[in-house]
């Protein structure tokens, strides 16, 4: 932000001394730069609050890709489902249309920017949440190579996985996508804290009740080793 409010600053005491898109370039770098460490906060309030500041100003026309991913997870978590489902699947259409590109290359280094899977996941998850379980398991399908996905995306994958085949009346597969994810897991352990929950709340439904005590176990185990918070 700092920097940001010096670049600003700066041009508008000198706006005939300096080069407007050299000066525009390094700003609206600056303020993906900021969303970024805004939404890996999870402050998604604040990634709306920074778009909104800015965008009649810096970015206003601007077509970096990063900065609209970034609002539309915002929204996501904001639950302004629509918004966040059409800004993806405007990103999608944009990085399909330049995958192989001189522009892809160039994007990947100045923005950044996200993975083809990872906009599968986040579209699977909105589907989710607006209760299409048949547009979720499509998108999920469309994810070719989980490796690309960060290691929260890959258990949120999974986790998705295992909501839409419960919803389709298949609770054994879902159980089974939970527990395979954790007979195989080699990341942190505490990222699993949310699968042992959800497992537990299958385990339950099925009056799987001394499993369901097992997994919750996990749970507790891992709070007490502050590896998850109280939430």
């Amino acid at each position: 932000q700092k920097a940001i409010n010096y670049l600003v600053s700066y041009y508008q005491k000198n706006p005939t001394k300096t080069d407007l898109n050299f000066f525009k370039k390094r700003i609206v770098g600056n303020i993906s730069d900021l969303m970024l460490k805004q939404n890996e906060a999870k402050n998604y309030l604040k990634v709306l609050t920074t778009n909104s500041k800015y965008a009649t100003t810096w970015l206003k026309n601007s077509d970096r890709i990063d900065i609209k991913s970034f609002v539309a997870q915002s929204y996501e978590q904001a639950g302004v489902y629509q918004e966040a489902l059409k800004i993806n699947q405007n990103i999608l259409k944009k990085l399909i249309k330049i995958k192989g590109t001189h522009e892809e290359k160039e994007r990947m280094v100045n923005e950044h920017l996200p993975s083809v899977e990872s906009l599968y996941l986040r579209l699977a998850s909105v589907a989710v949440n607006t209760r299409k379980m048949g547009s979720a398991y499509q998108y999920l399908k469309n994810i070719k190579v989980p490796s690309k996905l960060s290691s929260a995306e890959k258990i949120e994958r999974v986790e998705l996985l295992s909501v839409v085949e419960n919803e389709r009346g298949n609770l054994k597969k879902a159980k089974e996508y939970l527990k395979n994810l954790i007979g195989t897991w080699q990341g942190k352990p505490e990222l699993l804290s949310s699968t042992y929950l959800k497992l537990a709340r299958l385990q339950l439904q099925s009056k799987d009740y001394l499993n369901a005590e097992l997994s919750l176990k996990e749970v507790e185990r891992l709070h007490a080793d502050k590896a998850v918070d109280d939430d």
